[in-house]
């Protein structure tokens, strides 16, 4: 995904400096498909944050419980 971003990036940024006004209609697509993916990769970054969470939940409750106990405002 990181490659598609980048590759994508590269193509606006080309057409932008040698080739189009920024409001030409190829500019304005390469921005809205460099969007799609940018938004694609931030949804799998959260889908591996929300699971690396829910396995460390238990470890995370146990340490905030701990702070609790012992006054320790988190």
């Amino acid at each position: 995904m990181l490659q598609k971003i980048e590759d994508k990036r590269n193509q606006l940024l080309s057409a932008a400096l040698y080739e189009k006004c920024l409001t030409d209609e190829d500019i304005v697509r390469l921005s809205q498909e460099l969007d799609i993916y940018i938004v694609k990769f931030q949804k799998q970054l959260d889908l591996q944050r929300k699971k690396c969470s829910l396995s460390y939940k238990g470890v995370a409750q146990t340490e905030r419980m701990s702070h609790v106990l012992a006054g320790v405002n988190i």
